[in-house]
């Protein structure tokens, strides 16, 4: 890994005109960059940056900050509620191994 390091201490410059960010990573973090470099997962090192930003992202708008856990309760038993309840709950017989496996050669457990 030696000498591969320095390609993820270059200074990436981001799409604003100005801005620029230095990122530095951990050798856990190069090792995992390397690896994904490898693997065709990302084609640059950089890529890696917008690949956490999209997560981040997607965290973000998938629940607003705004939002409380009783607000998040309150929405998920909604929707809970809102699939049918009609639910067909099969015996316990018709649920036993026995009757699960019958007619596969299996007799008392046994071939």
């Amino acid at each position: 890994m030696s000498g591969q390091g320095k390609v993820f201490g270059q200074t990436c410059n981001n799409r604003v005109e100005g801005a620029e960010m230095t990122i530095t990573p951990t050798p856990e973090q190069e090792e995992i960059l390397v690896k994904a470099l490898e693997a065709g997962l990302i084609e640059r090192a950089e890529d890696a940056l917008n690949v956490g930003l999209e997560t981040l992202r997607s965290r973000l708008t998938a629940r607003p900050a705004e939002e409380t856990a009783e607000e998040w309760i309150a929405k998920f038993n909604a929707w809970a509620d809102s699939h049918a309840d009609q639910t067909v709950v099969l015996s316990d017989e018709a649920m036993s191994r026995e009757s699960i496996y019958e007619g596969r050669g299996l007799v008392n457990g046994s071939l």
